[in-house]
Parts: structure tokens; C-alpha cells; sequence
């Protein structure tokens, strides 16, 4: 089953906004991240044979904002 341009975009900004929350205390929560990257590179690889596939050019998400928001 493929997904539309529009879900996959959505599920990146879901898991974006997951990797931005997530705290890692334990080994646990270090797997979930894990996962979470895993999921994040499939999703983009998705998107790019979609992109190749419409005949569009491939673009990148950008850094998660999480990772460059300032720290107070």
C-alpha cells in the first residue's frame, strides 16, 4: 500500500514533533528514539520514490526545530 505525498508529510511532522518531547531516561526510551530515527529514514525514503516516481525533485525535511531551538 503506497501513501500520499500529503500522509507522509504529515506522519514526518507527527514524529518530528515526537523526537522533539521524547526524554530519554532509560534504555527503553533510547530504543524508542531509535525507532523513531528508523521510522524517520523510511518515511523519507518514501517520500523520494514518490517524488521520483511524479517526477518531482527530492527534498529534505529540515532539522527538527526541537534540535535548534535555544535553551533558555
Amino acid at each position: 500500500m503506497a501513501l500520499s505525498g500529503g500522509s507522509i508529510e504529515t506522519l514526518m511532522q507527527l514524529l518530528e514533533a515526537k523526537l522533539g518531547t521524547v526524554e530519554v531516561f532509560d534504555r527503553e526510551d533510547a530504543r524508542e528514539v531509535k525507532g523513531l530515527h528508523r521510522c524517520r529514514e523510511e518515511l523519507e525514503a518514501c517520500r523520494a520514490r514518490a517524488a521520483r516516481r511524479a517526477g518531482h525533485p527530492v527534498r529534505r525535511n529540515p532539522p527538527s526545530r526541537a534540535a535548534s531551538a535555544a535553551p533558555f
